[in-house]
């Protein structure tokens, strides 16, 4: 018999999905351009979409940049604004500080998790950190319905939000939030209304943005 400890799989969580998630930074300003940090995003498919919080990214960056955790960087570009309430996707281009023949980008995308393994009390990793990866552990302290137009419903059993025990100075806006299996749960956004909270969309929105792509992704179930 082999016994899994939790602890192992936390671990392993982390060391699956280091590399799913990026660093943005924008370039902003005219006369003597800066480079600022934008947030978190989370790599989602294959050919290189990524997540981040739409709220975090400046309007007026002249370019935009997305940093793995190996240091490497890529240029990225907007696939669309926002997609949904706060939610933005992002596509990775060429390699930054590389000629056009340098290496190409290899993304690794995460693994969303089927919407009905999200279960109240259940362990999540947050993966992110400003400068360095950094990880935050909690629970989830609520499971939030939602109708196709995003309104709360009672009788819509799918979910579209989480809540978790969570604190949002833990939580940098656009980091990803594991389960111990290594699936992603949630993606934490900034809210609107309050600067210091986070709202966790679930699987079944990040699903719902890549559908309107037509891209190829590592989704499991969303239904």
């Amino acid at each position: 018999t082999v016994v899994v400890k939790e602890e192992d799989l936390i671990t392993q969580t982390i060391e699956k999905n280091a590399a799913t998630v990026v660093r943005i930074s924008a370039t902003v300003g005219t006369s003597s351009p800066v480079e600022v940090f934008a947030g978190i995003g989370v790599i989602l498919t294959p050919d290189g979409l990524l997540a981040a919080d739409a709220a975090s990214i400046p309007r007026d960056a002249s370019s935009l940049r997305a940093a793995s955790v190996e240091g490497v960087s890529y240029f990225i570009s907007p696939v669309t604004a926002e997609v949904s309430r706060g939610l933005a996707l992002y596509r990775i281009g060429e390699r930054a500080g590389v000629t056009a023949d340098g290496p190409t980008p290899n993304p690794k995308p995460a693994t969303l998790a089927d919407v009905s393994s999200l279960k109240l009390g259940q362990t999540v990793i947050a993966l992110g950190g400003r400068t360095r990866t950094s990880v935050a552990m909690g629970i989830i302290s609520s499971l939030i319905p939602g109708s196709a137009d995003g309104r709360e419903t009672k009788d819509t059993p799918a979910i579209e939000r989480i809540e978790t025990t969570l604190t949002a100075r833990e939580i940098v806006p656009g980091t990803p939030i594991f389960n111990i299996f290594g699936e992603l749960v949630a993606l934490a956004l900034s809210s609107p209304s309050d600067p210091d909270a986070r709202r966790y969309i679930a699987p079944r929105e990040l699903a719902r943005a890549l559908a309107a792509t037509s891209s190829p992704t590592t989704l499991l179930d969303t239904h």
